[in-house]
């Protein structure tokens, strides 16, 4: 969406250096100390802020707040918690700010209740309540929105253990950084991976389970996106089709952030009927460039970087391209961090913040500036932040004169706060601001986000006095998220000056608001949809509504210039006509003498004409009468001899002013080619009449240059001019001791000449001292004699083994080689012919033999073994129940063919058999073979079961032990026909226990016919019994006695318990 254009009509005059705009004078800001205007970095162009703050209708007026930085404490409790808040907001209303960016996402955590990402520390790990529904209430309930400030990927920024150990830590499997391969390590820092898909779809899902819990009015990040030193190598090679370089794949993968978040925050705005910002807020400096910003058919900014020279938010190592964002329009609004003051050096406030005022020109974002408040109290040098109490006035001031900017934010509450405190400091710069900028409260700027909603109108407004206040009643408008509530001792004009309220709207009924002031006002009401879209006000006064109209007076490009409130029947104001380029205003396309309705009044304009001239030689050719914008049609130029047109001296396209226009001619100008045969020497351009240059012609190998074949002189034409050459004849001459050999021969160019006879008495001839064939130029040539002794040395294995001496031309006897472990081939060089000192060395080679490795007669590998060297002893092969022992012969300094066998052993184990926990046996037991069970000697009442091991085909070390069991015997009781009456089964050495008798008429049994105490054997037992009569049982009775009795008592017993064992 093109944004509106600030027209701004300038009067310069000689008394002051000011210049007049629609509201108010501008005025050079002038430097600290008082040394004169304070300029543009690099130019004499001075900064320009407004004398005075035009207020305007609506203002983005933004506080951060943070736990991280100790803005707020943590939680402790509700009601703490509450109070922090409560004084919070009563904060930021003494100063009518009117957006509050509140921390809830720091360290990829939440101070929120969330099922993707742990409670924050900040706030705390474990609360009893969550503050953030109320908090967004309470704000909504003051006209204050809420910006839930988040940090995408920062993990941690004091970490030193590895991403590895840190994911384990992470109990909340649904959060990315519980995943090694989304987490990037740079110093101690840890950030989730941008450049990791999952990691994007993270962020993404928690922005969408935030928006979904909450009524938030934007979601905004701020400057921390890649941080320094990480390798991200493993996601590049991954996720990198296009082979870009690593910033520009870094860039890309947050580009692929910030678009994936905006398509979902559109859907959800669209499908939820919400109007949810996405907003960013950068480091101040995109990139380092010229300032210098220009823009493509689509509105698209093209700038190579601010004016400045700081860190770059587009390079290393944030790599995040706002530009794209704006040009694509990814986001909603942008809050560059514009910290620095107006004389910083490198980054001065002005240079930030006019060049990002040109680049959201043609955009539908919102900007806003940073201001670095904090900077006041810095320890390092600030510059005019720390000596100038004007310092944020002033900015406030220069931001009112740039035509995209709506708003700011302060960084931070903490010094708000010390403000609001009384701190000397801070108290001046914020009332200085506030008295300057902020004393009106204002509206908020229309939303980007989501479809425009037009709230229409309130109706049945009324004005009550009931002596003590003023009670304004209206109906419920359903678009409505606010009412603005103006109030004027005349008719109301919407001015910013007659706001003082921002109410939230109610749900249900009747809407009202109370003003204590009794006097006879003038009041309005003016709805606010949830796209901070305003609807048309309502005036009431104690006579009842007085009916008005918004007329709205347009410019040529659609932007509002006037917004005026006409009672009915009234007519409204008409601004200046407003300019078009290339255009004459005429009048406003409607009456708004007396208005019955609300206006939309557009300006009629004429177009202008201007005269084209065209001249030739001072001679005009044509004049032409030509609409702005049009083009004029150049007339056809005229040939002059010599010369040739070139063009017109100025273009004659989108005329916007009278033009003069010259043709420009140029004396003709002629190639003039130099070649020698096909090749090209020289080219030059000559002017007409003129004479050209000939280059020195090449010097040819058995030629001669004669001449050109055609004058370069008096050029009227292109030309082609070729050297011509001749066939070259040389003369040489030999010499012997200066004395020349005749005759001189003459040689054609490439031939050889032919060498005398040489002849010196007690002189060996060397050579001629210069070679004769090919001959290309004229030659004398020398013959050259020596008597030189010379060294000759022979060398076998880099070993000298004799030296001779020779003289020149002399022939020399080679030594014999005889090398242990070579095979001598011969010399390197010829020696029978000695003309120089000589190295000469032994052609041999190495004797080597074969070794081969055999295991059970079966060679498992053979190789070649230089003479004196070691062989390489093979991997051996496992043998089922052998252990290598030795090799049976060395291969160490191989001197001649040699085998090599493995030498095995049998593996031995040790077989223990034990009995009663002892050892009664201890055998030696080759692999595979079987142990000899042993004797054993049992105990008594022991019986030999088996052995708890199986002992053949041993394989390893066993230990054995006998399983035994103690002997049992079984006793039986028979009655006297031979019937069973028990079996029992005793341990030997025990006692059995036997059964009650059974009773026989006129028998008494007396015993058992065997003793069945310590049994050692099986045993067969039957009763005695003997026969009654009448004196015996008489006898019996006198004679019985108590120790009898006893004694049949307890034997009763005794079989009463065996029968209730058994």
């Amino acid at each position: 969406m093109i944004k509106k254009i600030f027209t701004i009509f300038t009067i310069i005059t000689l008394a002051l250096i000011s210049v007049v705009t629609v509201n108010g004078v501008l005025t050079p800001l002038q430097k600290t100390n008082g040394s004169g205007n304070l300029n543009y970095k690099g130019t004499d162009d001075p900064i320009l802020i407004n004398n005075t703050y035009e207020y305007t209708d609506s203002e983005f007026r933004a506080v951060w707040i943070t736990p991280l930085a100790g803005n707020i404490p943590k939680y402790t409790s509700q009601t703490q918690y509450k109070n922090v808040m409560t004084q919070v907001f009563d904060n930021m209303e003494e100063y009518n700010l009117n957006v509050l960016i509140y921390h809830v996402r720091i360290m990829n955590d939440a101070l929120y209740e969330s099922e993707l990402n742990n409670w924050s520390s900040y706030y705390h790990r474990n609360p009893d309540w969550e503050a953030l529904p109320w908090i967004i209430e309470e704000a909504h309930k003051r006209g204050i929105e809420f910006h839930a400030w988040m940090n995408p990927y920062r993990i941690t920024n004091s970490y030193t253990g590895s991403v590895e150990s840190y994911a384990n830590s992470v109990s909340n499997s649904k959060n990315a950084a519980s995943n090694p391969e989304n987490i990037l390590k740079g110093g101690n820092s840890l950030i989730l991976n941008p450049g990791e898909p999952a990691v994007r779809n993270f962020i993404v899902d928690t922005v969408e389970e935030f928006v979904n819990k909450y009524d938030v009015d934007a979601i905004h990040f701020d400057d921390y996106f890649y941080i320094s030193g990480v390798d991200d190598s493993t996601s590049r090679g991954k996720y990198n089709p296009n082979n870009l370089g690593v910033a520009d794949w870094r860039r890309e993968q947050v580009d692929l952030f910030i678009h994936q978040l905006k398509d979902y925050l559109d859907d959800f705005n669209q499908t939820n009927n919400k109007h949810v910002e996405l907003g960013i807020s950068p480091s101040g400096i995109w990139q380092n460039g010229d300032g210098n910003v220009t823009y493509d058919s689509e509105g698209n900014a093209i700038t190579s970087g601010s004016k400045t020279g700081g860190m770059e938010h587009n390079n290393a190592h944030l790599y995040s391209n706002t530009v794209n964002w704006i040009n694509k329009e990814w986001i909603d609004y942008i809050v560059p961090q514009s910290y620095w003051g107006f004389e910083h050096p490198v980054a001065g406030f002005a240079d930030v913040m006019g060049w990002w005022n040109k680049v959201v020109k043609n955009k539908n974002v919102n900007l806003y500036s940073g201001i670095g408040i904090y900077m006041a109290s810095s320890s390092s040098n600030t510059y005019s932040w720390q000596n100038n109490p004007d310092e944020m006035k002033n900015m406030m001031l220069y931001l009112n004169t740039l035509e995209n900017v709506k708003g700011f934010s302060l960084y931070s509450y903490a010094h708000l706060n010390l403000a609001i405190n009384n701190n000397s400091l801070f108290k001046g710069l914020f009332d200085n601001a506030f008295n300057a900028a902020w004393e009106q409260k204002v509206l908020l700027p229309e939303k980007v986000a989501g479809e425009k909603i037009n709230p229409g109108t309130v109706t049945n407004i009324s004005l009550n006095n009931d002596g003590i206040r003023n009670v304004i009643s209206w109906d419920l408008n359903n678009l409505a998220k606010y009412y603005a509530i103006y109030k004027s001792e005349g008719t109301i004009t919407y001015d910013s000056s007659e706001l003082i309220d921002i109410v939230l709207a109610s749900s249900s009924g009747t809407e009202s608001y109370t003003d204590v002031d009794t006097s006879n006002y003038h009041y309005a009401v003016l709805p606010l949809s949830a796209s901070n879209t305003s609807g048309n006000g309502v005036e009431v006064v104690n006579g009842g509504q007085i009916t008005t109209y918004k007329v709205e007076f347009y410019d040529a490009f659609d932007n509002v210039i006037k917004t005026q409130y006409v009672e009915e029947n009234l007519g409204a104001a008409a601004p200046i006509g407003p300019s078009k380029t290339g255009h004459t205003f005429i009048r406003w396309d409607k009456s708004f003498s007396s208005v019955t309705s609300n206006l939309k009044v557009y300006p009629i304009y004429e177009i202008n004409t201007y005269n084209v001239i065209f001249k030739i030689n001072e001679d005009t050719v044509s004049t032409q009468n030509i609409n702005y914008n049009d083009d004029a049609i150049a007339p056809t130029a005229i040939e002059i001899e010599g010369y040739k047109f070139v063009k017109w001296d100025q273009a004659f396209t989108n005329i916007s002013k009278n033009l003069v226009v010259n043709a420009i001619y140029e004396v003709s100008t002629y190639l003039v080619e130099y070649f020698d045969g096909n090749n090209l020497l020289k080219s030059e351009v000559v002017e007409y009449g003129n004479n050209g240059s000939a280059p020195v012609p090449p010097k040819k190998a058995g030629l001669e240059f004669l001449a050109w074949d055609k004058e370069a002189i008096n050029i009227t034409n292109d030309l082609k001019i070729y050297a011509i050459y001749s066939d070259a004849v040389y003369e040489v001459k030999f010499y012997i001791d200066g004395i020349q050999q005749e005759p001189t021969q003459h040689v054609k160019h490439g031939e050889d000449a032919i060498a005398p006879v040489v002849n010196k008495p007690g002189y060996g001839f060397v050579s001629w001292d210069k070679d004769f064939v090919n001959i290309t130029s004229n030659m004398g040539i020398n013959a050259i004699f020596s008597d030189e002794i010379f060294q000759v040395k022979f060398f076998v294995k880099d070993i000298l083994v004799k030296t001779y001496v020779a003289l020149y031309g002399e022939s020399i006897i080679s030594p014999e080689v005889n090398i242990e472990g070579i095979n001598f081939i011969g010399w390197d060089q010829e020696f029978d012919y000695v003309t120089n000192n000589m190295n000469i060395y032994a052609n041999y080679e190495i004797i080597n033999y074969t070794v081969s490795y055999l295991v059970n007669k079966d060679v498992i590998k053979t190789e070649i073994v230089n003479h004196g060297e070691n062989g390489t002893a093979p991997k051996l092969p496992i043998i089922e129940g052998y252990y290598f022992l030795e090799w049976n012969n060395s291969f160490d300094k191989i001197k001649e063919n040699t085998i090599v066998n493995a030498v095995y052993n049998r593996i031995e184990y040790t077989v223990s058999f034990k009995y009663n926990d002892k050892i009664i046996s201890k055998q030696t037991v080759y692999y595979g073979d079987d142990a000899i069970s042993p004797d054993i000697v049992l105990k008594a009442g022991d019986e030999f079961v088996e052995w708890s091991l199986n002992f053949s085909n041993v394989k390893g070390d066993l230990v054995i032990d006998a399983i035994v069991e103690q002997k049992k015997y079984t006793v039986t009781f028979f009655d006297l026909d031979d019937n069973v009456l028990l079996v029992v089964d005793v341990l030997e050495g025990e006692s059995a226990i036997g059964p009650e008798a059974p009773q026989i008429t006129e028998k008494t049994f007396e015993k058992w016919d065997k003793n069945f105490e310590n049994i050692l054997e099986d045993l067969e037992i039957r009763p005695i019994y003997k026969d009654n009569s009448s004196e015996a049982i008489f006898k019996s009775c006198n004679s019985f006695s108590i120790f009898q009795a006893i004694t049949i008592f307890l034997s009763f017993g005794l079989i009463v318990i065996f029968k209730r064992k058994h």
